[in-house]
């Protein structure tokens, strides 16, 4: 993982980034504008955060981030892990 700040021209919209000033991982939607991202949190909150608080989440955070959205689902349909492509 680099160092370096994520821009919003490497972000990729549906992809999960962890929001540091939350403390939570989320999914990148949109944005307002070049340095505030639109981020959602399981389909109950959406809002803008400063780019300087987001990075790309870990795989132990992408695991409980569709872990935590498995149990909020009604009906309980499992969404399945994909690996990565490179």
């Amino acid at each position: 993982m680099k160092d370096e700040q994520l821009t919003l021209s490497e972000m990729k919209r549906g992809s999960l980034y962890r929001n540091m000033a939350k403390g939570r991982t989320e999914r990148y939607i949109g944005s307002v504008s070049h340095i505030r991202p639109v981020m959602d949190y399981h389909k109950e909150e959406q809002e803008g955060a400063m780019i300087r608080d987001i990075r790309i989440a870990t795989q132990s955070e992408v695991d409980q981030y569709i872990d935590e959205t498995n149990a909020r689902v009604a009906g309980k349909p499992v969404i399945s892990r994909v690996a990565p492509q490179s």
